[in-house]
């Protein structure tokens, strides 16, 4: 289970000496105390992030008005990682349902135009459907990772802005006892 789990991971540094020494001074023998308490990426989904803010709304120019009116704005932040230390980005106001079937490598925005009527409909947008491809809303980024030992995790993607590469940095983290290594937190 070790070498199905730790194996696949895309450290900073290679150097195998480091990891199996690692292995033998910390945990020694005891597999399932390693697997609980050092952090590893899973492959074999996705990491998403919700954010929410609030914005303030319209208001007349002179007002002093306590209750004025806001809106809450949602978006969402998915990655996908792989064995072969690439990953796939995507930040949308898309529901996860939506989202989640289409993160995969072979997947092309122009492919899926039931999802683009769809998202026509619900904004009113009457915009033609071979338009939607260039909205960074449904477009996913590309990139690479690297973690260290102690479960920091830096990506390093394209976005929405040409000529400029997005570095996002998070720790492996865990929501629980029983559920461990399945949250990253946003350090950077």
């Amino acid at each position: 289970l070790i070498q199905l789990v730790y194996e696949k991971q895309v450290y900073r540094d290679n150097d195998e000496q480091k990891f199996k020494y690692l292995i033998k001074s910390q945990w020694g023998i005891n597999h399932y105390q390693m697997l609980n308490m050092r952090p590893f990426l899973k492959y074999r989904g996705v990491y998403i992030s919700k954010v929410s803010y609030m914005k303030e709304g319209a208001r007349s120019e002179n007002s002093n008005s306590w209750n004025l009116p806001y809106r809450i704005i949602t978006y969402y932040r998915y990655y996908r990682f792989y064995p072969d230390g690439t990953c796939l980005k995507i930040v949308t106001v898309l529901e996860p349902k939506k989202v989640i079937p289409k993160l995969h490598k072979g997947y092309k925005v122009s492919e899926d135009v039931e999802l683009m009527r769809e998202d026509a409909r619900e904004d009113d947008v009457k915009s033609p459907v071979d338009n939607f491809s260039n909205r960074s809303w449904l477009r996913i980024f590309g990139g690479t990772f690297h973690m260290t030992l102690q479960g920091e995790v830096e990506t390093n993607c394209d976005g929405p802005v040409e000529k400029y590469r997005f570095i996002d940095k998070f720790t492996i983290g865990s929501t629980g006892k029983f559920h461990r290594h399945n949250k990253l937190q946003w350090v950077d």
